[in-house]
């Protein structure tokens, strides 16, 4: 499969370039699961053994190739290339995202790319103190991490519910204002409504593995649901979200008291 557009660097008639056309081009990321179940392997297994041959020469080849260019002579001495790391998570994640909601009948499909990077979503989530003050005061959903603990000899904290009035009343825009709580769940405060919700998503069993997604999607799915025109809720509920392929359930219902008043 390819998401190769072209460009000036990829010469005509090369093996990579006969392989791109062989293969199927992917169009738009939500159909990749369809683009796989229909292609059938073949098509590009001669152009992509002209691209991979010599196996355990092409670099030789490639070195006398580049060092002629240069006007060098190669070194004699022999030398141990050096490793590229290993996959690691990304030190840095996106702090604001253009949430792209759909309703269906199996659920709330949430879509989310870093803010700016493509065409307005739903709403704006953002994590308070992660992202800069002009996407902050930006936000349709507004959200803050738990602290670490502080080794100062005075310490304040604000509680879930004490935060999320504090959010809606600093930033007008805002509609929604959410704690992710120590114990997992999440507190959400809507602007216009009179109770606190707690939500609550489970990871997701898949072959002896657990899939866990960001809590700030669950938050995404819930905040569309409760800004809708549908009536507010008033009881435990279920609300499925919808990522990729995968469903996963997320437990809707009004917050207790000591829900509201842990510290973050």
């Amino acid at each position: 499969m390819s998401v190769h557009r072209g460009g000036g660097e990829l010469i005509p008639g090369s093996p990579m370039g006969v392989l791109l056309d062989r293969i199927p081009q992917l169009e738009r990321a939500k159909d990749i699961v369809d683009a796989l179940r229909a292609y059938r392997p073949g098509s590009g297994h001669a152009a992509a053994e002209a691209a991979f041959a010599p196996p355990g020469d092409a670099v030789d080849r490639l070195r006398t190739e580049v060092y002629a260019l240069l006007g060098l002579a190669p070194p004699t001495h022999d030398f141990a290339p050096r490793l590229l790391p290993s996959p690691a998570p990304a030190t840095r994640v996106p702090a604001a995202f253009d949430g792209h909601v759909e309703t269906t009948a199996a659920g709330v499909l949430i879509t989310r790319h870093p803010a700016g990077t493509g065409l307005p979503g739903h709403h704006l989530a953002v994590e308070h103190g992660a992202a800069g003050e002009q996407l902050t005061r930006s936000a349709g959903l507004l959200y803050r991490s738990p602290l670490a603990a502080s080794a100062a000899p005075v310490d304040l904290a604000w509680t879930a519910d004490g935060w999320t009035r504090h959010a809606l009343s600093a930033y007008p825009s805002c509609r929604s204002a959410a704690a992710l709580l120590p114990s997992g769940g999440c507190l959400l405060r809507v602007r216009g409504h009179e109770q606190t919700y707690a939500v609550q998503v489970e990871p997701r069993s898949e072959g002896g593995r657990m899939i866990r997604i960001d809590p700030a999607v669950a938050l995404s799915a819930v905040h569309a649901r409760l800004v809708s025109p549908q009536p507010a809720l008033d009881s435990r509920t279920v609300l499925n979200c919808l990522l990729g392929e995968r469903t996963f359930p997320i437990t809707l219902r009004p917050a207790t008291d000591a829900e509201a008043t842990q510290l973050i």
